[in-house]
């Protein structure tokens, strides 16, 4: 018989709804179908790929004109031996999406065409660049997920909730969300030190790590001097740097008193300052009772210091009446002398005169003077000491490399003396 022309009426045996339209054909299959698969998947695109359905094989010998009854039709002949349409759960697995999408950075840095079945984060390979904790430095791991960009408006108002949220006792009372919060932070804490630049006048390092909160007080010890600088004082650091701002340290401060006395030269006296450790210079000297006298030192009177000591020299008395007739009748005394050969030069008569009183500055050169004459005589003491005791050192060695020696040849001389008498 000829082929037939019609379409063929065999519904498509895939999820589609209508296959694609061709010809009768008496036996074998239907071509398979190249419609899109159209199936939506899980990121929300529909398969491109053609149809992939599992299409089981059908005999549809049983359908032919030559089998089914005179009464009955092609399509209700093919109804018994059609399979059960096909449900979307049932297509076989769709292959990965290949829609190309604008995929960001773990670090938000830049965004990249990317397939859609392909990991849907990656890292660019730049430093990460998210502000730490410490508010003071970035992040510098390679790019990486993070859970927010941080700015230090945000630090500022996490500590200004952690301030409000501790209570009056003491402790913290942070929900359980805020811990988490907490833990989940996934760039590294800060491991540098703090940098940030000291008070004026401290010369300590900050003890606490990178931080984003002010600096705490510095505690360390530090060692000053009291007003009269004889007494070493300790006090914490905060402390002497507080004392900068009522004046600093040379101004009136009762942490800085001694119980001991000032005892620091005048300027224009011999004398100590008796008064009790105080800041500033010291007062002039009151002391009322201060020996003076006279070029024989007969004349004695006790003067106040500053009737004594006059821009740094002393002042002595006159000789009276007294010192003079003390004087002749001290001369009146002494044997005679006898009389001078006839050919003997004339006698020069010359009276003694009193050397003129030391000033201040000569009499602290002399002290100084006397005090480096024994210091070097106190050295060469010491350095012939220990050229002595080296010596000594030296002789005890070789006394006994000695007693070693005469022993060593004492025993082998008298091995010889054994050997001959063999």
């Amino acid at each position: 018989p000829p082929p037939c022309l019609s379409r063929c009426r065999v519904p498509p045996r895939c999820h589609h709804s209508s296959g694609r339209p061709h010809r009768c054909h008496a036996a074998g299959p239907c071509p398979p179908c190249q419609q899109p698969c159209g199936v939506p998947l899980a990121c929300g695109h529909k398969c491109r790929q053609p149809c992939h359905d599992s299409v089981p094989e059908l005999d549809l010998s049983a359908a032919s004109w030559a089998r089914r009854s005179r009464d009955m039709s092609l399509e209700e002949a093919l109804v018994p031996l059609m399979p059960a349409p096909f449900r979307i759960e049932e297509v076989s697995a769709c292959p990965p999406c290949t829609e190309m999408t604008s995929r960001p950075c773990l670090g938000n840095h830049l965004q990249e065409q990317r397939l859609c079945s392909e990991q849907p984060w990656f890292s660019c390979g730049r430093p990460c660049g998210n502000l730490l904790p410490c508010g003071n430095h970035t992040c510098r791991s390679e790019c990486h997920r993070v859970q927010f960009c941080r700015t230090l408006q945000d630090l500022e108002r996490m500590f200004q909730a952690v301030d409000e949220d501790q209570g009056e006792d003491g402790e913290d009372h942070v929900g359980a969300e805020d811990e988490e919060a907490a833990q989940a932070r996934d760039c590294r804490e800060c491991s540098l030190s703090c940098m940030r630049p000291r008070p004026q006048g401290c010369k300590h390092r900050c003890p606490w790590p990178c931080h984003f909160e002010p600096c705490p007080p510095c505690f360390e010890l530090v060692h000053v001097r009291c007003h009269c600088e004889q007494t070493l004082l300790t006090y914490a650091c905060c402390e002497v740097l507080s004392w900068s701002l009522c004046g600093g340290i040379d101004a009136e401060n009762p942490f800085l008193r001694c119980p001991q006395a000032c005892h620091k030269s005048f300027q224009g006296c011999p004398h100590m300052c008796p008064v009790k450790c105080h800041p500033g210079p010291c007062p002039p000297c009151a002391r009322p009772d201060v020996n003076v006298r006279c070029r024989c030192g007969r004349n004695k009177k006790q003067l106040p210091c500053k009737d004594v000591w006059i821009e740094g020299k002393q002042v002595v008395l006159d000789c009276t009446e007294a010192c003079t007739a003390a004087q002749s009748s001290a001369a009146e005394l002494e044997p005679a002398d006898p009389p001078p050969p006839a050919d003997a030069p004339p006698a020069e008569t010359t009276e003694p005169v009193a050397e003129p009183p030391m000033d201040l500055r000569e009499r602290r050169q002399e002290k100084r003077r006397k005090r480096e004459a024994e210091a070097e005589e106190r050295m060469r003491r010491d350095e012939a000491a220990r050229e002595r005791k080296a010596w000594r050192r030296r002789c005890r060695w070789r006394s006994v490399v000695i007693a070693f020696v005469v022993a060593f040849v004492c025993v082998v001389l008298w091995m010889l003396f054994l050997l001959l008498r063999r």
